[in-house]
């Protein structure tokens, strides 16, 4: 294998195919980035058996070939070069030399006959959602994904299709949310699939380098895997088997009480009761009554805070109680200046959404008040 190519080309495919590398492989060879060159481009390819990355970038080749390389290592050296060209060549003993004008390396390499083969999708369905679009429904609902693996289904995000409309929904069974997405066309073939949330969080970041969000995305599901196809770059994940619960069910119907707030006096209410809720395992108390809630903790070894905020009033008045951390992870990911709080019974599971949201909503279980 002999080819030259861009430095910077390269270390933009090198930081991208490193989201897929665990800073703590089961195997050795999976802390290496497998070069193929092949047809006068370069394909870069990572995995941690779970997700898989591949990019690919023009090249000027000499000769065809495969080699893996230790990933850190090659995506340092290429990030202290200077701008321009560089050699790579495979010589003796499965040694990469890399070469530029004023610098040359050599980097120990292990033959790609060790790498972990990467399986083709049997395609189900095809379909394509603007950058923007799954980014921010990837930002709305992961969080919400269970970090324990007790229930495997609950540390993923459902996607699953109503004619046109994708729905992305996760929860951990305290706190659940969901995002719908319109498709410009409807799919084929129904879709329920759960996409483990470590996938949707590196894909969110590789969303996140593409300067052009109204690109689209396209995705190819099939019954065990998800292919995410932006630009030059393939991501492949598996999926998580098993039945998501029945969502819909949590989310309440009717609501006794409406309430609009401003986001940002709301979130500096919560951290400052929050600074002595943290003895009563973050159970803050809000009492939504007239144009004010106010907001409280049991009194502590510490001290006490009970704080007002105004508030727009449609309904009854009403009182309830949260995790406040629940509810600033869900404040932090709304766009919105103004947040819309539904509530029918205290003990009852509260709505929360942008004032402008119609796309989403999250709710979180309440504690006893």
């Amino acid at each position: 294998m002999r080819f030259t190519c861009d430095q910077q080309d390269f270390l933009k495919a090198l930081t991208v195919s490193q989201k897929a590398i665990s800073s703590n492989p089961t195997l050795p060879i999976l802390s290496n980035v497998l070069l193929k060159a092949e047809g006068q481009k370069l394909i870069l390819t990572s995995t941690n058996l779970e997700v898989s990355i591949q990019i690919n970038i023009p090249i000027d080749l000499k000769n065809e070939g495969s080699i893996t390389i230790p990933s850190r290592v090659i995506t340092n050296w290429v990030n202290f070069c200077k701008q321009g060209e560089i050699e790579v060549k495979i010589e003796e003993g499965d040694s990469v030399s890399l070469k530029t004008s004023d610098a040359k390396t050599k980097i120990k390499g292990v033959s790609a006959d060790d790498f972990p083969i990467i399986p083709k999708i049997e395609k189900e369905n095809e379909f394509f959602i603007s950058i923007k679009d799954l980014k921010d429904a990837i930002n709305e609902v992961s969080f919400s994904c269970s970090h324990s693996n007790i229930r495997p289904v609950l540390s993923g995000v459902l996607m699953q299709n109503k004619k046109d409309i994708i729905h992305l929904v996760a929860t951990d069974s305290y706190r659940l949310s969901e995002r719908r997405i319109k498709l410009k066309e409807k799919i084929e073939n129904d879709i329920y699939i759960i996409i483990p949330s470590k996938t949707m969080i590196e894909l969110e970041r590789v969303l996140s380098g593409v300067k052009d969000k109204e690109k689209e995305v396209k995705i190819i599901t099939s019954q065990n895997q998800i292919l995410f196809q932006i630009d030059n770059i393939e991501i492949i994940s598996r999926l998580i088997e098993g039945k998501f619960p029945e969502y819909n069910q949590i989310i309440p119907k009717t609501e006794k009480s409406i309430i609009e707030i401003n986001k940002e006096d709301f979130i500096l209410s919560i951290k400052r009761v929050g600074i002595f809720a943290r003895e009563n395992n973050n159970n803050i108390k809000l009492n939504f009554e007239g144009d004010k809630v106010l907001i409280t903790t049991n009194n502590t070894e510490i001290g006490t805070e009970e704080s007002e905020v105004e508030i727009k009033l449609s309904g009854s008045n009403n009182q309830t109680a949260l995790n406040s951390l629940f509810l600033l992870d869900v404040l932090n990911i709304i766009p919105d200046k103004e947040i819309i709080i539904k509530i029918a019974e205290k003990l009852s599971p509260v709505v929360i959404h942008g004032k402008n949201q119609k796309e989403f909503i999250h709710v979180i279980m309440p504690l006893k008040v």
